[in-house]
């Protein structure tokens, strides 16, 4: 968990949003590797335990899973313009197996990563590199955050877009199979068979002419 990443964070418990507060029982650099991380609204307490922070309501019993692809470099550059990557220290929030290219994205493209959800097989080593969380269906992060974000399927379903969109900054850019349906406020850029990237609209002001 790197320390840039705390003060995005928000308690998912559902009240006021507020910053929740981190406290490192043992950190390197600009990581923290074991601690908690407190709610000063509702009191709840999230672990943070091999750089992994936990906001699951109750911890259930890893289901077994068929090991994932290897992430390749082709994957990597392929996500990177999805994600319009073109600047550094881009925040790019990565769902599922999409989380398994957060180390990729981390090093070729200088982007911040937070990884959610990671498939078991890869958690540990995508902690190396990124920001893992572990949630139920609340993204515990503040509005209009994201440079971008990609979901798979799960997660897509899971999470629900609309309340991804609301993470994303203006023009963000929103990546997610070609089956889900676009949420309001998205514009599709491209889709293929596999799946669509959107962008958040930006909205439109009305000026009113001055009166004399």
């Amino acid at each position: 968990m790197h320390v840039s990443i705390v003060e995005l964070l928000r308690c998912p418990a559902g009240h006021a949003e507020s910053p929740l507060v981190a406290a490192a029982a043992k950190q390197r650099e600009r990581r923290i590797l074991h601690g908690t991380l407190g709610c000063p609204v509702c009191g709840r307490t999230y672990p943070i335990v091999g750089g992994i922070a936990d906001f699951r309501a109750q911890v259930h019993p890893a289901s077994p899973e068929p090991p994932g692809d290897e992430p390749n470099d082709a994957a990597a550059v392929r996500l990177a313009a999805q994600c319009d990557l073109t600047e550094h220290n881009r925040l790019v929030l990565l769902a599922g197996h999409y989380a398994r290219l957060a180390p990729a994205l981390t090093v070729m493209f200088d982007a911040r990563c937070i990884a959610l959800n990671v498939p078991p097989d890869a958690e540990r080593h995508v902690a190396a590199e990124a920001s893992v969380l572990r949630v139920d269906h609340v993204i515990p992060l503040a509005a209009a955050t994201l440079h971008a974000a990609a979901v798979d399927a799960t997660h897509a379903a899971r999470l629900g877009l609309a309340a991804l969109h609301v993470l994303l900054r203006r023009r963000g850019r929103l990546i997610a199979p070609s089956s889900a349906a676009v949420p309001a406020g998205v514009q599709v850029l491209a889709r293929d068979d596999l799946e669509w990237v959107g962008e958040r609209s930006v909205e439109i002001v009305q000026l009113g002419r001055a009166t004399r």
